[in-house]
This record gives structure tokens, C-alpha cells and sequence, in this order.
């Protein structure tokens, strides 16, 4: 980037160089940062990671790519280089050892290189993306959060300067910071603070030259240089939104700048990607919209034709007019066709290449092969538990000595809502390589993965009944009536893209494929209470 400078100055070059999370005290978790957080298919990721069990076997899963495998050191450390895989659109890549576990996201775009994000994630739950990672003095510097705790006061400490945010009632922030334009070379940190807990991110300000465009002789001089506004204040749209509800700003943005100045709004659903839905001051919420979320990004253009863009905070996930009670969906796994009915809500999937008919624990059973089988339910506004306790359950048989490769394979998958947004939309049960099983639940307050007991192992051949429940402060995982608990706040859950059994495909095939298993199910259903 080249911007006209007086004679003897250049400009400075804000270049994060280094992501470090830990607690300002005691034992740091498991933590992976990603740089970069965003490229085209086939650009290099490197994974920095630390506080894992030291000189262990770490399972790194990327979707829609085969597992691979790291050892840790002495330390607990760890660096790994990936390939970013051949699929558009988010990508998980998750760090296993034992029961350690960190999820990280990285967006595949359509543009070579890096997307100016990097990202840090812990076995917490924690994250921190900041962007871009290359700045001028004046520009903006956007830090996004998850994970901070609910409705929460944080402090973000960055070039000399404190201000307090709030999280949302999902633990998330989304903030701005400005560069200051006496910013000088030099390493700096921002700082992301809540009582004992303490983020850091490393940055380094170093100059950079800049060659001045030569000036025929007769040319006039050049004019101004173009300073974009500054934001002053970020707008605020409800965090709680439903289907047909008109939405405004609580509070509305307010920049600095050269009068008069100009704004637009524009109107985005943000899922995997963000996609524009409107202009204007308000914003009627569609069925479209129900479980993504929403934001207003408003830009500002001043007299001198310099724009500056200031998102919004982002809304919880959007809740459906109506919310099921009861019994939502009961799957027999009876048929023999290619449809698996639903005898309660009519939520009926599709069968792919499933064997139907084999010998079940009531009635028949499903066989899935390990390799292409799954079965697929469209998505539904009443299989959103939103606020409501959950409870899911599934029947499962493996043969003795049948389970995932730990070196190649993170799980087997059970069933599973089929999307994987980040602030919410999940529900999961997953078969793991000790032979467990877990149950895992994310809604806009939190994340909970919940294993079953490892004294008894399911590959035995016979018949387990799972049950996952969720209600407003505990995730249970209940194997036999044999119950493991964790206490924790998921808060509400809508989902977005249906429900999976059997893998963890993508929703239009195989394409992207992953974490098949190899087994029998029968008699699941969903309940909300």
C-alpha cells in the first residue's frame, strides 16, 4: 500500500507478529493460535500451541481433510504448518490430546494470501481474533471475543490507552480500536482484562518506507492527503431478535471527522459468511434469518471523500416465532425404504447408502459402514430447543474392537445438528477412540462437551442406550443410566441446517466427508421440556 507522505516522514506499520493467550494466574490451559485465520485453498496455516500434556500425541482435524498427528514437547508446546483445505467457506481445525481439546476456525476465501485475521483459541472455550494484522497509524483495529463470561465488564488496554466494553449475553464482544497517528516503532500489547483473567496480544510497530511518486515538473501540487474519519462510537442493535420483529439501533454510531459527513447502513445475516439483507435505519427479520445472527455495519464519508466502516455488536442467533414442546421428533429406524419417518413431528430424513432391517434393539436397525453412510433431516424451526431444556437420545451397537483411529481420526459421528456456526447451533453425540461417547451442546451463552465414564467401554457388541440432556445449568451425558455431569450455562440453541446421523458430511453429499461411523443406531429421538 503507497499513500503520499511529506518529504522526510514515513509512515509506521503496525504488524502483529506474535498471539499469546494465558490467565494472568495459575496453570495455563491448552491453547492454539492460528496465523493466519483466513486465505484461499491451499495457503499455509502455522499452529503455535501450548499448555498441552507434555510429550503427547496431538490429533490435529481439519474438515473436509485427513487427520494428522504432532507430539508435543517437554514443554507442552507445539508447531504445526497445514494446508488450508479445497472447500469454500469456514473450516474447523481442532487440537486433540486426551481430553484436552482447542477449536479453531479458518475462513477458506476466493482471495490468495492471508485475510488479515489471526486468531487464538483455548481448551476453554476462549477466543480472540483481531484484524487486520497490518495497520497505518489512523486506521482501525477491530478485536472480536468469545468465550468472556456473560454480560461482563472487560477492559482493553492498546497504545497508551484503557476502555471499558461489555460482553453479550453470549460471552462475545466485537470492539474497535484506532491507532493512534503519534503511534511509534516499538513492540506494544493489547490487553483484554476481566478480574484475574488476562489476553494479550503482541504487536510490533516498525517503520515502513515509502517511495514518493515523482511529480512532472509542471504537475500542480498534490493535494491533501486523505485522513478517513475516526469512530467514535460503534452502533448497538438487540442482542434478542425473532421472526417478523423490526429491528433499530439501541444506540447509534457517532464519528470524527471532516463535515459534513455522510453514513450508510447496511444490513448483514451472518453465518459461515456474512451476506448483505438491507440498507436503512431499520431492519425487518426474516425466516431466513432464523438461527443466524444479525449486525449493521454503518459507513462514514466525509467532505473529503474518505470512508471509515463501524460494524455493530452482533445479535444472539434469531429465534423462531414458535418454540416445540414435548416429544419433537421419535426416529423407529423401521423403514426399509430410503426415508427414515419421523412418527412425531414429521421430520422425516433421507437414507445414504444406510443398510435397513437388521436386527435392532426394538424392532430393526440401521447399519452404517464406516465410509459414505448417513442420513440427513432437513432443517426445521421446531427442532430448535432455543431457551428449552433438551434431552436426546439414540440407541448404539458397534462390534468388539470397532472404533475411531486416534491417529487419523478425531470421532465417529452419532448424530448431529449438521451446521457448525460458531454462536450457537449444536447439538452432538460423538463416538471416540477410548471407546466413550460424548455429548456436546453450544448456544449463545456457551459450549459443553460432557464424556461418558471410561470404565466400561461401548465396543462390546451389545446395545447402549445415550441419552444427552441439557437444561439451563448442566450438561449431562447418560450412557446405561450411568450419568456424567458437568455444570455449565449453554444458554438458547437454534439451529440452522438440519440434523445428520451417522457422519459429518456437508449437507449436499459426500463432498467434504468426515468422521463416519461404523455401527448400528436405532430408536433416537429429540424432546424439549
Amino acid at each position: 500500500m503507497r499513500i503520499p507522505t511529506r518529504a522526510g516522514k514515513r509512515p509506521l506499520l503496525l504488524s502483529a507478529i506474535l498471539l499469546l493467550l494465558a490467565p494472568a494466574t495459575g496453570r495455563a490451559a491448552g491453547e492454539v493460535a492460528l496465523r493466519p485465520a483466513g486465505g484461499a485453498a491451499g495457503s499455509s496455516i502455522v499452529l503455535d500451541a501450548s499448555g498441552f500434556p507434555v510429550s503427547k500425541r496431538v490429533v490435529i482435524g481439519v474438515t473436509g481433510a485427513r487427520a494428522r498427528t504432532v507430539k508435543t514437547s517437554s514443554t507442552g508446546t507445539f508447531r504445526r504448518r497445514i494446508t488450508a483445505p479445497d472447500r469454500k467457506g469456514w473450516v474447523r481445525i481442532v487440537s486433540r490430546s486426551g481430553r484436552s481439546r482447542v477449536v479453531n476456525r479458518f475462513l477458506v476465501t476466493d482471495r490468495s494470501g492471508a485475510n488479515g485475521v489471526v486468531e487464538v483459541a483455548s481448551t476453554r472455550d476462549l477466543r480472540l481474533r483481531i484484524s487486520p494484522t497490518k495497520l497505518f497509524p489512523g486506521s482501525t483495529l477491530r478485536v472480536q471475543g468469545a468465550g468472556f463470561g456473560r454480560s461482563k465488564k472487560l477492559k482493553l488496554s492498546a497504545f497508551g490507552a484503557t476502555r471499558t466494553i461489555n460482553t453479550k449475553r453470549n460471552g462475545t464482544f466485537d470492539a474497535t480500536l484506532v491507532v493512534p497517528a503519534t503511534a511509534s516503532a516499538g513492540s506494544s500489547r493489547l490487553v483484554v482484562s476481566r478480574g484475574g483473567l488476562r489476553f494479550s496480544v503482541k504487536l510490533s510497530l516498525s517503520p515502513r518506507a515509502v517511495t514518493p511518486v515523482e511529480q512532472p515538473p509542471s504537475a500542480p501540487a498534490p493535494g491533501p492527503v486523505k485522513t478517513p474519519p475516526t469512530v467514535n462510537r460503534n452502533p448497538v442493535v438487540p442482542t434478542s431478535v425473532t421472526v417478523g420483529q423490526t429491528i433499530t439501533f439501541e444506540t447509534t454510531a457517532q464519528f470524527d471527522g471532516t463535515a459534513p459527513i455522510t453514513t450508510s447502513v447496511q444490513w448483514q445475516r451472518c453465518g459461515e459468511a456474512c451476506v448483505n439483507v438491507g440498507t436503512g435505519s431499520s431492519y425487518p427479520v426474516a425466516q431466513g434469518d432464523v438461527g443466524y445472527v444479525v449486525q449493521a455495519v454503518v459507513t462514514a464519508t466525509d467532505a473529503a471523500g474518505a470512508a471509515v466502516s463501524a460494524p455493530s455488536n452482533r445479535s444472539d442467533p434469531v429465534k423462531p416465532q414458535v418454540v416445540a414442546n414435548g416429544v419433537v421428533a421419535l426416529w423407529h429406524m423401521n423403514d426399509t425404504r430410503t426415508t427414515m419417518v419421523d412418527s412425531v413431528g414429521g421430520h422425516n430424513g433421507t437414507l445414504r447408502n444406510v443398510q435397513t432391517g437388521l436386527a435392532g434393539s426394538i424392532g430393526t436397525a440401521f447399519g452404517f459402514n464406516g465410509s459414505n453412510s448417513y442420513t440427513f433431516v432437513p432443517q426445521s424451526d421446531s427442532l430448535s430447543a432455543v431457551g428449552r431444556a433438551v434431552t436426546i437420545s439414540i440407541r448404539m451397537k458397534v462390534t468388539p474392537g470397532d472404533r475411531p483411529n486416534a491417529a487419523t481420526e478425531q470421532d465417529w459421528d452419532l448424530m448431529r445438528s449438521a451446521g457448525e456456526y460458531y454462536d450457537g447451533d449444536e447439538y452432538k453425540v460423538e463416538y471416540n477412540p477410548d471407546a466413550t461417547v460424548l455429548c456436546a451442546f453450544k448456544g449463545n451463552a456457551g459450549y459443553a462437551e460432557v464424556f461418558s465414564s471410561a470404565a466400561k467401554p461401548l465396543d462390546d457388541g451389545a446395545w447402549h442406550t445415550i441419552e444427552c440432556i441439557k437444561t439451563a445449568t448442566q450438561v449431562n451425558t447418560v450412557v446405561d443410566g450411568v450419568k456424567t455431569s458437568a455444570t455449565v450455562t449453554v444458554g438458547s440453541i437454534v439451529i440452522t441446517k438440519g440434523l445428520l446421523f451417522g457422519a459429518h458430511p456437508a449437507i449436499s453429499g459426500a463432498s467434504g466427508a468426515s468422521e463416519w461411523f461404523k455401527g448400528q443406531l436405532d430408536e433416537a429421538s429429540i424432546v424439549f421440556w
